[in-house]
């Protein structure tokens, strides 16, 4: 063999085993995203079929998500606008937009 036979095939391994890995972290991307999603969802869905107390509403700010669930404004705010079970209500007030964006989860299954 060659050294440019040697070289050829190298790179073409190097080729491949590049799609690989981008392919790998990309998965991994996606997957943190839906776990991050999924954990907002499920501790909304426990608010739902919590027994209620007498002050809870039942939603949250996001910045009560990321002091619960221990994710950063971006990661928050990112799960919640990407969610299908998810409502988000902007209400007026002072101070900044992720202490006046309530979310709460759409029960689709009321039984009351």
């Amino acid at each position: 063999m060659m050294a440019q036979d040697i070289l050829s095939i190298a790179a073409n391994i190097a080729q491949i085993t590049t799609a690989l890995v981008a392919v790998i972290a990309y998965g991994s991307y996606r997957w943190a995203i839906f776990k991050r999603r999924k954990r907002i969802e499920d501790y909304l869905w426990t608010l739902i079929v919590s027994p209620p107390t007498r002050n809870d509403p039942r939603e949250r700010t996001v910045d009560d998500l990321m002091t619960a669930l221990g994710l950063s404004k971006e990661e928050a705010l990112r799960a919640v606008f990407s969610s299908k079970v998810i409502n988000r209500d902007l209400r007026n007030g002072s101070g900044p937009v992720t202490s006046r964006i309530w979310v709460s989860h759409i029960d689709r299954n009321p039984q009351n």
